[in-house]
């Protein structure tokens, strides 16, 4: 039987104009996650992103399927 195993990433980001550098910092390590998780055999499964006030958050949902 094969096994699923899921993992997520949340990364939250500003919007505002004075924190570009905090934001494309955030940005860097989800893409190092997403390049980790990859390298272990996960897939990307979906991605959403949710934007309140002055921020948004991205949610990576990923899923690795191993034989059994």
């Amino acid at each position: 039987m094969d096994r699923i195993s899921f993992g997520y990433i949340r990364t939250t980001v500003s919007t505002t104009a004075d924190t570009e550098h905090e934001s494309n910092r955030a940005l860097d390590r989800r893409k190092e996650d997403l390049d980790d998780y990859a390298a272990a055999g996960y897939t990307l499964l979906s991605t959403i992103s949710i934007t309140a006030d002055d921020r948004a958050t991205i949610v990576d949902t990923l899923q690795r399927v191993t034989e059994g």
